[in-house]
């Protein structure tokens, strides 16, 4: 726990056990100068994953390969997108795995032979990650 948030808590305590029992809301507390009056209540960092599979201008030998990325602390679900686009407009696939690691469904056409795309991932409220680039290719698998 930091300090300041048990500087606060032990104030609170010890108003109480002084037998002052109004009701005090948390508006007229004050903090003492040069402490954070926030630290403590954002309970996880918002930082991206980081993209591992395929690599930053890699070339794939599949039409539905697989992406992975490194686990960050947030929500339960991660955001995954896939454009073809640099520029990251209407992604041509979308999706919410739970885990580090996703393939485009089977369901959904696959990616195109000779064609680039740009895939990032963000977890709950983080910012995106870097957006990679790779090129796929179907001919020499």
């Amino acid at each position: 726990m930091s300090k300041s948030l048990v500087l606060i808590i032990s104030i609170s305590f010890m108003l109480a056990a002084c037998g002052k029992n109004e009701q005090t809301d948390s508006k007229s507390l004050e903090v003492p100068d040069g402490i954070d009056e926030n630290v403590g209540m954002v309970e996880e960092e918002l930082i991206p994953p980081k993209l591992l599979e395929p690599e930053n201008n890699a070339t794939v030998f599949e039409e539905k390969p697989m992406f992975k990325w490194t686990e960050v602390p947030g929500d339960r679900l991660y955001q995954v997108e896939i454009h073809q686009y640099e520029g990251m407009e209407a992604p041509a696939w979308s999706d919410y795995p739970e885990g580090t690691s996703w393939r485009i469904e089977e369901k959904f056409m696959g990616l195109d032979h000779g064609k680039t795309y740009y895939w990032r991932v963000k977890r709950g409220q983080s910012d995106w990650s870097e957006v990679y680039s790779f090129t796929v290719d179907l001919k020499n698998k």
